[in-house]
């Protein structure tokens, strides 16, 4: 990475969620800021040495953010199952019974998570910037989940969207009935998955049908809908790595 362009760490506390978020900041010092790429699991995006499983998205070798004239944004997710409460508005009751280390109803703090990047990140960052610009919200698995939500309570805000390898069948029929009843005529939206995303034939099959189910909605409501399944892919960084340069390139044309 260029010198001119640090990755700066710096924590805000948040009254709507009542704690500090650990925000992660790319930008090019010389250039005029555009738009902001703004990205959940923010310590998954830059180095190795960050990611929760030892292996980053590198977003700064796929995404030439002078040229795009970008900030990159990084918002690190909550610990343990605080992660799953604030990427979804709704609570998945049924998840506790399924997967060992979760002991509890998980979900439903979503709405508040964006709440904070609506009403107290996003504000921070324009004042950085100097103006605001238009937002570019991503992220993958739950971090797709909690985008497209995003893109339904605030779709003046959140006009494009990316979904990576999204977990929409998280709670996917309250998503589905938010997304139906928001008006999304102004939104840009980039999903895929890949065929690969679960050892497990059920959970596979669960990204597989949930994706196409969103994505064949928001082709209808949606001022443009791209979404692309990628043979073999599994659901980690190294797969997103390779996709998100693509993915900013088409969302930005």
């Amino acid at each position: 990475m260029d010198a001119k362009q640090p990755v700066s760490v710096t924590t805000i506390f948040s009254s709507t969620l009542n704690r500090e978020m650990t925000i992660r900041i790319a930008k090019d010092a010389f250039v005029d800021i555009e738009a902001i790429l703004l990205m959940h699991d923010g310590q998954n995006l830059f180095k190795d040495a960050d990611a929760s499983y030892g292996m980053s998205w590198n977003i700064l070798q796929g995404i030439d953010i002078s040229e795009k004239k970008l900030m990159i944004v990084g918002v690190d997710c909550g610990e343990g199952l605080e992660r799953l409460d604030e990427y979804s508005p709704f609570v998945n009751h049924h998840l506790q019974q399924m997967v060992d280390w979760i002991d509890r109803p998980v979900g439903g703090q979503g709405k508040k998570y964006i709440d904070f990047l609506v009403y107290e990140l996003l504000p921070e960052l324009y004042q950085k910037i100097g103006k605001e610009v238009p937002v570019v919200l991503g992220g993958s698995s739950m971090g797709g989940y909690i985008s497209l939500a995003a893109a339904a309570y605030y779709p003046t805000i959140f006009k494009s969207v990316m979904s990576f390898s999204g977990a929409l069948w998280f709670e996917m029929p309250s998503l589905l009935k938010l997304l139906e009843s928001a008006d999304l005529s102004q939104l840009s939206v980039y999903m895929d998955t890949g065929t690969l995303e679960s050892k497990e034939p059920l959970e596979n099959d669960a990204y597989l049908k949930t994706n196409r189910t969103v994505a064949s909605l928001l082709k209808i409501k949606a001022k443009k809908c791209y979404y692309h399944e990628f043979e073999g892919e599994k659901h980690n960084e190294k797969a997103w790595a390779k996709r998100i340069g693509p993915a900013v390139d088409w969302i930005l044309a």
